[in-house]
């Protein structure tokens, strides 16, 4: 990970400390080589709108990132299963096989606490 975006993905931990509410999770993404995008046509834009169109999606005031997406309980269904669905969802979708992965997807689901666990070969 680039000590740039560790840095800059602490900070945007301790942000999302400061509001977490009881039952939340986070889905971040180290986009990686912009150039790989364009060589597997996966749209950033498109990838974000998909992500945005789930379920629980909310907005972080403080957060202007498209690399970080908020999610909280619905009546039917917990933040942390939403993300799940969303990280399955993706590798469907935009994961190559016998290409390299790149980028990196990590999640966060633990109340009180900012663990992010990384997700492999989603992109």
């Amino acid at each position: 990970m680039p000590l740039t975006f560790f840095i800059w993905l602490l900070y945007q931990c301790y942000l999302f400390s400061n509001i977490q509410k009881r039952n939340s999770s986070l889905l971040i993404i180290e986009w990686g080589d912009e150039d790989i995008l364009l060589q597997r046509n996966i749209q950033r834009t498109t990838v974000i709108a998909f992500i945005r169109e789930f379920p629980g999606y909310s907005q972080l005031v403080q957060n202007q990132s498209d690399s970080i997406f908020y999610f909280i309980d619905t009546p039917s269904t917990q933040a942390s299963c939403i993300v799940d669905n969303i990280v399955l969802a993706l590798k469907r979708k935009y994961h190559q096989v016998n290409m390299v992965s790149f980028g990196r997807v990590y999640i966060s689901k633990e109340e009180n606490l900012f663990r992010a666990n990384e997700i492999l070969n989603v992109f």
